[in-house]
């Protein structure tokens, strides 16, 4: 199939740019290929035609007055879409036609995008409907999401539809929610294991606070989540690679979810009447019912980032424990740094302990550390940073710097992680998301707690996680250590953190590098994505 032209069209230094830039943040981002096949369809309601065409897949009834165009996800072929196109036109009552295009190697590519809305655009204009550009909705699927999101700017598309997918935040084809030009929905799965909802809470971030100056962001760039969706739901519901568990509800009632969201939002973006199963009202008001659900999904996310902000305070507090009203008596100086630019200033900068006139003030370095990614310039792999690193007062140091006193031994660093996983557990209020995190390893109020120590190391055990924390004896030895959260290689039901940990006593030769109590923490983010995807795979 030749490229159609566009007044926006691009060059081919620039396409095969983005075309790199793209293939390598689908490797960095995770969205993996999806192998899928098959998938069923139930009785209609309205007659459905489809027809496979050498462009593309077409799923109608009758002559719709819009057109649906959707590039699938890494290597699906466009028949892996013909059930949720037929829910799409059902959704619809006929007014929505879907058309799936074949691209080269069934991965989509910036070469034959332009062509593929042209095609709708030119079906809407053979059957007499002006300003047919306005007519056609651009949607993507996983990987096909990333391609997608060009070409409704350069169109000037009355919508864009990210299905299990989000706006790449890159040097080349940057976008995000707040200055795309376009009205777009992000669609995601509450269980995607690929495109996860950490994604999502990211999005739906952006979106929330576009919302609080122009409420119409709920209704122009709104971010849902489906409970119970998983990413292969959103074409013929084979297993995807790295899916999280089963679907917590059928592939046919995904796929009507699916469809009646997408129906919802493109009749927000058209004339009302265009859609004859909604009005564009009644749209607009089950678009923010949809997006008021999927703040309650999102909520232990917000909280543990919240959590976050205050989480070398909260540590030193559960290092050790002060008599009577103590901390009441301690004003925090957090200082945080959280770029590699910062590093060095961040390795000089010293935990301290000072006097105030009656108060004491108590200064925190913190390192927040995210993972590096050149192809999402916005934040990191994941919504969570991998590790945060707090300078804090040893209890020796503190104690005698403060003439305050503590009523219990001070914890080590194992066991501080551990009081960070059960707290950020507690965050979880969900139903549906505790009985999940509870069917696999146990209900968390249950847990056993065992902990041992040796010369070189403190190790605890929680549940199913099992914390190592490594005594350094150096500074340069502590910044330069890794913080290792994976799932054991033997057994799959036990995770394992791998931490470190330096202690100084109140006197050394160097008084600046006295009383220390370093520690590497997980991050309450972090947790949370374990909880409610990550470890329910």
């Amino acid at each position: 199939m030749g490229v159609a032209k566009s007044d926006g069209s691009w060059g081919s230094s620039r396409i095969a740019l983005i075309f790199l830039v793209t293939m390598t943040a689908l490797a960095a981002l995770g969205l993996a290929a999806c192998k899928t096949s098959g998938g069923g369809s139930k009785p209609t309601e309205v007659p459905v035609e489809v027809a496979d065409t050498s462009s593309s897949l077409r799923v109608l009834s009758g002559d719709p007055r819009t057109i649906l165009v959707i590039f699938g996800g890494a290597y699906m072929k466009p028949q892996a879409y013909t059930n949720l196109a037929r829910e799409i036109v059902q959704a619809s009552g006929g007014s929505v036609g879907v058309f799936v295009p074949h691209f080269l190697g069934d991965f989509s590519n910036p070469l034959q995008s332009d062509g593929a809305v042209n095609e709708a655009v030119k079906y809407l204009k053979e059957r007499g409907i002006d300003q047919a550009t306005n007519h056609v909705f651009l949607a993507g699927h996983s990987a096909g999401g990333i391609f997608a999101s060009d070409a409704p700017l350069r169109f000037k598309l009355p919508g864009l539809i990210l299905l299990a997918s989000y706006l790449p935040r890159t040097p080349v084809i940057g976008k995000n929610l707040t200055d795309y030009e376009r009205p777009v929905l992000t669609l995601g799965g509450e269980l995607d294991g690929l495109t996860g909802i950490n994604y999502m809470a990211r999005e739906y971030a952006v979106m929330d606070k576009l919302a609080t100056s122009n409420p119409v962001a709920l209704v122009d760039k709104p971010v849902i989540v489906l409970r119970g969706v998983k990413h292969s739901q959103f074409a013929d519901g084979m297993p995807a690679d790295g899916d999280v568990i089963d679907g917590a509800i059928a592939y046919q009632e995904a796929q009507s979810l699916i469809a009646k969201s997408i129906v919802n939002f493109i009749a927000t973006q058209s004339q009302d009447g265009a859609v004859a199963t909604v009005t564009k009202t009644d749209a607009a008001n089950l678009v923010k019912q949809a997006v008021s659900q999927t703040k309650e999904i999102l909520k232990p996310f917000f909280a543990s980032e919240l959590e976050l902000i205050n989480l070398c305070p909260s540590t030193q507090r559960e290092a050790f424990a002060l008599e009577g009203e103590g901390w009441a008596k301690v004003d925090f100086d957090v200082k945080t740094y959280s770029t590699l630019l910062s590093q060095p200033a961040f390795i000089f900068d010293k935990s301290s302990a000072s006097m105030v006139g009656d108060r004491i003030k108590l200064h925190i370095p913190m390192f927040v550390d995210y993972d590096r990614n050149i192809t999402d310039v916005s934040r990191d792999r994941y919504l969570s940073p991998r590790s945060v690193a707090c300078k804090m007062r040893s209890q020796e140091a503190f104690v005698a710097e403060s003439g305050l006193k503590s009523v219990e031994p001070p914890i080590n660093c194992a066991l501080m992680n551990q009081k960070i996983i059960k707290a950020s557990l507690a965050l979880i209020t969900d139903p549906n998301q505790l009985e999940r995190l509870g069917d696999k390893f146990g209900d968390p109020s249950k847990w056993d707690l065992e902990q041992e120590s040796n010369e070189s190391e403190n190790r605890v055990t929680f549940g199913p996680f099992v914390v190592l924390s490594s005594r350094k004896s150096t500074g340069q030895q502590f910044v330069a250590s890794s913080f290792r959260f994976e799932v054991d290689g033997k057994n799959k039901n036990r995770w394992m953190i791998d931490t470190a940990e330096l202690v100084t006593g109140k006197t050394a030769v160097i008084q600046q590098f006295a009383g220390a109590n370093y520690c590497k923490l997980i991050a309450p983010q972090r947790v949370i994505e374990w909880a409610t995807l990550f470890g329910l795979k």
